[in-house]
């Protein structure tokens, strides 16, 4: 799964990097987010693309008349989403690009859990592929980010790791519009070259929410 990320960028560098104009909204680079949080992300409409916030934790449309509603989707399996009530709607018209620096894996160990940070070594800015719903009526829009396993580098701490779009040009393709069947877009949901990212254990500080700063992605060997 993917439950917590880092997005240490301003928005400016942020907008320059998904080629969208500066938003109105602010946003306090974070190196410790959380679901439930309002983040920015990706969107494209009508051939524009916009940064928009919205909270993670995608909350289906079915859910508002269901007798149990369900929690929060944070993370989507790519694995048959086409066909999955909450999702198989939005895989085809409401995909998003998720902006991030990286995020955190736990590995179980003798000694409890240990994060690990996994990013682009170079320090680039990645997306995951996201879907996203709004609430009837101007509600709360709401993200999930989709999940594919792991690839080779990243196994050792868990088992699926975010789908993260390899270049701008799946990022293009993931954004577009115009496509609406499933099977033009799941394929992009592979597991990021092993070679492309860089992977290190963090400090246990990064399990509490509360906590945030540079210094939680330092190298804690």
């Amino acid at each position: 799964m993917c439950g917590r990320y880092v997005l240490d960028k301003p928005l400016a560098e942020v907008a320059a990097r998904f080629a969208v104009a500066q938003p109105t909204f602010a946003f306090a680079p974070s190196y410790n987010i959380a679901p439930g949080q309002p983040l920015p992300v990706v969107v494209e409409q009508d051939g524009q693309r916009e940064l928009r916030l919205m909270h993670w934790g995608l909350v289906p449309l079915w859910s508002a008349t269901a007798a149990r509603p369900p929690k929060a989707l944070i993370n989507a399996r790519a694995e048959g989403i086409a066909a999955k009530p909450s999702f198989r709607r939005a895989v085809r018209t409401q995909r998003v690009l998720v902006p991030a620096r990286g995020y955190y894996e736990w590995q179980a160990t003798a000694q409890g859990k240990q994060p690990y940070f996994i990013h682009r070594p170079d320090g680039d800015l990645v997306s995951f592929a996201g879907l996203y719903e709004v609430a009837p009526a101007g509600g709360v829009a709401t993200f999930t980010i989709i999940t594919c396993p792991a690839n080779a580098l990243t196994v050792s701490v868990h088992q699926r790791m975010p789908a993260l779009l390899r270049d701008t040009a799946a990022e293009a393709h993931w954004l577009d519009a115009t496509i609406t069947e499933p099977q033009e877009v799941v394929p992009l949901l592979q597991p990021y070259p092993s070679e492309d990212l860089a992977m290190y254990p963090v400090s246990k500080r990064v399990s509490a929410v509360a906590n945030n700063g540079p210094a939680l992605i330092i190298n804690s060997v």
